[in-house]
């Protein structure tokens, strides 16, 4: 397994770049770990992605939340080896503007920072949307860049009809919707791993009822603003309670770093 290394740099000058914001507290695997102690670290830290290194420290690729999510049995000897998928990495020297262009492109939420073939820190789509600014009110509104066929699930459907959802489109979220559209909540990844839901389980018991949305005239910059300050990654879009649509902070940062 290789990981693939982009060292490009944005002909445009930005202020900052990956080394100014990057974590450094890298939580990573080695191969042969169990995939157990990843289901672990990403419950405690968060996080959707692990990087995985060889004796030397090298970057061989990363462990994805999806995959882990398959392992159910707390005492599954299951190694990471057969779960490594091959990943972009980006240098301490790149600005910021070039990598969240490649985090959109290639719908990544978070890439390896690499030195001389050595993880040194990650850089997450959160890291750069809490950077990158907007210096003036963005009137688009989220009707424009929302996404309108959206993935969704009933209350009363199995855990295991989520997690093949979230596998096959690779989303962190699905909205809750009952027979009209309604919309009346909604499930994440992060909380069928942290709350250790089992597949026959009803989302009913695990989805979040007190869901953050907004309409379809909301502002580009309105939708940004509430990301922010609420720490989350997509909105629903509601029109008379009914979804019409989700916006994610690919969609947001794209038109907000499509007019720097």
């Amino acid at each position: 397994m290789v990981a693939v290394q982009i060292t490009f740099n944005n002909p445009r000058v930005t202020i900052l770049r990956v080394k100014d914001i990057m974590n450094r507290d890298t939580v990573y695997v080695r191969k042969g770990e169990f995939l157990t102690r990843v289901r672990s670290i990403m419950r405690e830290s968060g996080y959707r992605t692990i990087p995985v290194v060889d004796e030397k420290g090298k970057l061989l690729g990363v462990v994805k939340e999806r995959d882990v999510v398959k392992v159910i049995d707390s005492k599954s000897d299951v190694t990471v080896d057969g779960f490594i998928e091959e990943t972009l990495s980006v240098s301490p020297e790149m600005d910021l503007v070039t990598v969240a262009e490649i985090m959109i492109r290639s719908e990544v939420g978070r890439l390896p920072v690499v030195d001389n073939g050595k993880v040194i820190g990650m850089i997450s789509i959160v890291d750069i949307f809490k950077h990158v600014n907007p210096d003036r009110n963005i009137r688009v509104p989220v009707r424009d860049v929302m996404t309108e066929r959206v993935v969704v699930c009933s209350k009363d459907d199995r855990i295991s009809k989520v997690l093949a959802y979230m596998r096959d489109f690779e989303f962190s979220a699905i909205p809750v919707v009952d027979g009209s559209k309604n919309l009346v909540g909604i499930v994440t990844r992060a909380d069928i791993i942290r709350k250790k839901a089992i597949p026959n389980a009803k989302v009913e018991k695990f989805m979040t009822r007190d869901v953050i949305t907004v309409d379809k005239n909301t502002s580009v910059s309105e939708a940004y603003r509430i990301m922010l300050e609420k720490d989350i990654g997509r909105l629903p879009v509601v029109e008379n309670g009914k979804l019409v649509g989700i916006v994610d902070r690919y969609d947001i940062l794209g038109c907000v770093i499509g007019g720097m």
